[in-house]
C-alpha cells in the first residue's frame, strides 16, 4: 500500500463460519474461494440445459447437501476478475423454507469481530507500530500481532570454489 501506516489482519473461517450458522439456523451456510474460468466456459456453463436443471433442483449427484450446487455455483468468475483472489460466504435457505418466488436477499446478522481475528500484522514501513500494537491491544485483541519482512533482505549463503565445501557461514 501506498500508506505504510497499514496493518492486514487475517480472519477465521471456521469462526465466521460458526456464527453465521448460529444466527442463520435455517440456512445452509458455505464458505468458498471463488475459481476463475474462462468467458467461454462460463458462458457454456450458463448455457447447459442440464445443468441448469440440476441447479433448480438443489442437487448436482444424489447424496450430497442440498443447495451445494447453487453455492458451487456461485463461485464461479471470470479469469478477467481472478486479481481480487475473492471467498464467499453464501447463505441458502432450507429446502423445505425455499418460497416459490426466488428473492436475493442481503442477510445480515451481527458476529463479534474480535473473535473473527486470528492475525494482525503490520507494515513493515510503519513508523507507528507501537501506538498501532497499543490501541489494537486496546480493544482486546490479545492474538499475534507481527511485523511483515516482506522488506526484509533474504538470508542467502553464497559459496563459492575458494571455500573448503565443509565451510559454514
Amino acid at each position: 500500500s501506498p500508506n505504510s501506516d497499514s496493518v492486514r489482519i487475517s480472519i477465521s473461517a471456521n469462526a465466521l463460519l460458526d456464527q453465521s450458522s448460529l444466527a442463520l439456523p435455517d440456512y445452509a451456510i458455505y464458505f468458498g474461494k471463488v475459481t476463475y474460468w474462462p468467458r467461454n466456459v462460463i458462458e457454456s456453463l450458463a448455457s447447459d440445459g442440464q445443468a441448469n436443471r440440476r441447479l433448480q433442483g438443489g442437487r448436482v449427484r444424489e447424496g450430497e447437501p442440498w443447495g451445494r450446487s447453487w453455492a458451487l455455483s456461485l463461485l464461479k468468475k471470470r479469469d478477467a476478475f481472478r486479481h481480487e483472489e475473492e471467498f464467499r460466504l453464501i447463505a441458502i435457505r432450507g429446502q423445505s423454507l425455499m418460497s416459490t418466488k426466488i428473492r436475493a436477499d442481503l442477510l445480515q446478522h451481527e458476529i463479534d469481530p474480535l473473535s473473527l481475528l486470528s492475525r494482525v500484522q503490520i507494515d513493515p514501513r510503519c513508523t507507528k507500530s507501537d501506538e498501532i500494537i497499543s490501541e489494537v491491544r486496546h480493544v482486546g485483541f490479545w492474538g499475534e500481532i507481527t511485523k511483515s519482512s516482506l522488506f526484509e533482505p533474504p538470508n542467502l549463503h553464497v559459496w563459492n570454489s575458494s571455500h573448503p565445501r565443509d565451510w559454514k557461514p
